[in-house]
């Protein structure tokens, strides 16, 4: 919503280029909506699988993609306040584009990383192999350090 009231509000900034990206990350964050409605249904029917990381996976990059675009479309605007003070509030979307896209930063790492995630879809949903693991059944108190 953010990336779209900056976009509305300032026509000047625009150019074929950013709009080609903006339509791009818009039906990427619809795809991602429409695939957290059907996962939604899929929980609240008692199905949980692991669709659940590959939602966060896209959140994640969606996020941090959103995020870019917005300090890029308004740098010449300048934005954000830096001064090290802490905010009267917690609400991500109430503070501006640099902290929006520093914190999106955290989405990759925060409740598993994509890397995790990426082996899980690998895995679980197209069935490939694990990646081999030689210390898979040495307990942690005899793995060398």
């Amino acid at each position: 919503a953010a990336v779209l009231d900056a976009w509305r509000e300032h026509p000047e900034l625009r150019n074929h280029d950013l709009h080609q990206r903006l339509l791009s990350l818009w039906v990427e964050a619809e795809v991602t909506r429409l695939s957290g409605a059907r996962l939604r249904e899929q929980l609240v029917a008692g199905h949980p699988g692991p669709e659940g990381s590959g939602m966060k996976l896209s959140f994640a990059r969606l996020n941090q993609a959103l995020s870019g675009f917005d300090v890029e479309f308004r740098r010449d605007l300048g934005y954000d306040d830096w001064t090290f003070r802490r905010s009267e509030n917690v609400d991500f979307y109430g503070r501006g584009p640099g902290y929006r896209y520093l914190r999106a930063k955290g989405n990759s790492i925060e409740g598993g990383t994509s890397e995790v995630l990426r082996n899980i879809i690998s895995e679980r949903v197209l069935g490939l192999p694990s990646e081999p693991r030689v210390d898979k059944d040495v307990p942690w108190k005899d793995l060398p350090r």
